[in-house]
């Protein structure tokens, strides 16, 4: 995965989440949501781009997506509960999860950046 695909991959995520709360009975489990390592972008993360291990960017990186998972397993904790879920409390620009996105997506346009700038020899 190229790190263009890694931001799609995040926004795809991140529409199958909304998607998946609106259905009864919310199929997802907060648990497997807070691994951070289940999603595409994560799955890259703790595979194939662990050659970008060295640089700082790529921590950051590992570190908001861990931050996102952990936003969005809380609003599936509260479906899970049987609590309404306000659209725009969830999800809305002032919320932890979109402030995590953004941060997310910032992060990978950094290693993009930096990867581009500079290639960096595989550590794997």
């Amino acid at each position: 995965m190229d790190l263009d695909e890694a931001i799609r991959a995040h926004t795809s995520w991140k529409r199958k989440l909304a998607a998946s709360l609106k259905k009864p009975g919310c199929p997802l489990k907060a648990a497997e949501v807070r691994a951070d390592n289940r999603s595409e972008l994560g799955q890259w993360l703790h595979g194939e781009g662990r050659k970008f291990s060295l640089l700082p960017e790529y921590m950051t990186l590992v570190t908001l997506n861990a931050r996102f998972h952990r936003a969005a397993a809380l609003i599936v904790e509260k479906a899970n509960a049987g609590l309404e879920i306000d659209e725009e409390a969830a999800f809305g620009s002032d919320s932890e999860f979109a402030s995590a996105s953004r941060d997310v997506v910032a992060a990978i346009t950094e290693l993009q950046e930096k990867v581009v700038a500079r290639p960096v020899k595989s550590v794997a």
